[in-house]
């Protein structure tokens, strides 16, 4: 929501007025487009699903890489919460039941800024489902030198 105390009492007191309810979510799941591919598998008219492919790629500056967790806390649980909306409780999907992960650093060295949390990484998960779907994410926040 935010990170200062101040902006959180500004939003209860906007929320209060406006009679809404104010709380962090898990966003990704209630943009349109995944509200449709949620209806078009639930209705069975993508057919049987055999894979899922969640891919991420953004850039970042080394400095605001410096201040994320890591890419796997920072974009691989919306991945995973992604990939559970889609297909769990579905004939489709069901519960992960293996997950392999692996993750990797760049890092530009002209900047100075040391760190070793991944900016790079690939997550493979199974559902145990009849058909043992294969969810794979990818999520990268590379950062290139200039050359």
């Amino acid at each position: 929501m935010s990170p200062q105390v101040e902006e959180v009492e500004q939003l209860k007191q906007l929320a209060a007025l406006h009679h809404v309810k104010v709380m962090p979510v898990h966003n990704y799941i209630y943009e349109p487009s995944l509200q449709r591919t949620k209806a078009m598998i639930d209705e069975g008219r993508l057919g049987t699903v055999h894979a899922v492919y969640i891919m991420f790629n953004i850039y970042h500056p080394e400095d605001v890489c410096a201040r994320l967790p890591g890419i796997i806390r920072q974009i691989g649980t919306h991945h995973a919460y992604t990939a559970l909306y889609l297909l769990g409780g579905t004939a489709n999907g069901g519960r992960p039941v293996s997950v392999s992960a692996h993750k990797a650093t760049l890092r530009d060295e002209t900047t100075g800024v040391a760190d070793d949390r991944e900016n790079l990484a690939v997550i493979t998960t199974q559902m145990d489902c009849a058909n043992r779907l294969m969810v794979l994410f990818s999520c990268n926040a590379v950062v290139i030198a200039q050359c």
